[in-house]
């Protein structure tokens, strides 16, 4: 019985040879697919858990299980350790996904997901967009400007016009250096500065939150009149006790969760 290992660089060689944009439109085609597959019946997808701790690093690693009946079972672990850009020069997030032979137990597959984990997301808030924004042009609002704002920015370029994208990160370095991650796109890209927070939501038709957001930290915008037609991926707040969103704006939204039972012990729902 063999493995088969998905390294980092396998994974970019990927990229390249398919290309970013093609990639991203078969990544969403096939989420969009499975979403309409879903019923919980023949697939189950496990409440992700996992292990908190500040010692060596603040940080946790957490646990996704997936398994469809007569198929693999897949497991997802997530390391984040938001100390990693600084001090470490790595990514805040690192995933690894293996898929097991569920008639056999042996181990298929490992693959390095953090590249994959990055597109996942963002074309879950692409197609989100898709189905949930007003279609039109829009001005797309940015804020968190690491790699997931990379993708975002990418998937919901595929599904929609984007006439400019206003973007903020608490970070300096980091919001300096996101027009040019993002120049490919050939979007007119506005960095501002995190003061823009108290305003943001109610200047754009589309907005992403994808931060690094503490555990018990306020909301990473304010509590502002918004356009009847704002449309919001938060995906940052990914453990218990984590927000982005003030209470107010999801208290007067539609809100449409991915998986209800999580979403009402992590993120905005909670």
């Amino acid at each position: 019985m063999q493995t088969r290992l998905l390294r980092a660089e396998d994974l970019s060689a990927l990229l390249d040879r398919v290309g970013r944009d093609a990639l991203m439109d078969q990544m969403m085609d096939a989420m969009r697919g499975r979403f309409v597959e879903f019923t919980g019946e023949d697939q189950q997808a496990r409440a992700r858990d996992g292990f908190r701790y500040d010692k060596p690093a603040h940080g946790l690693i957490e646990w996704m299980p997936t398994h469809e009946v007569g198929g693999p079972v897949v497991i997802k672990m997530v390391g984040y350790h938001p100390t990693n850009p600084v001090q470490r020069d790595l990514p805040s997030v690192i995933a690894t996904t293996s898929m097991w032979d569920t008639t056999t137990g042996h181990l298929v597959a490992v693959a390095d997901s953090t590249l994959l984990t990055a597109l996942r997301t963002g074309a879950a808030s692409g197609l989100a967009t898709e189905i949930l924004a007003i279609d039109q042009p829009i001005t797309l609002g940015v804020v968190g400007l690491g790699a997931q704002a990379v993708t975002q920015t990418h998937a919901i370029s595929r599904i929609r016009t984007i006439e400019k994208v206003i973007g903020f990160d608490v970070d300096p370095e980091v919001a300096a250096t996101f027009a040019d991650r993002i120049a490919w796109l050939g979007l007119d890209v506005e960095i501002v500065s995190p003061e823009a927070a108290a305003t943001i939501a109610g200047e754009v038709d589309v907005l992403c939150t994808c931060t690094s957001a503490e555990l018990g930290a306020p909301p990473v915008v304010a509590d502002t009149e918004v356009r009847p037609w704002l449309h919001i991926n938060a995906v940052g707040a990914d453990f218990p006790g984590k927000i982005e969103l003030p209470v107010g704006l999801t208290h007067g939204a539609f809100v449409v969760p991915d998986t209800l039972e999580q979403c009402l012990v992590e993120g905005e729902c909670q």
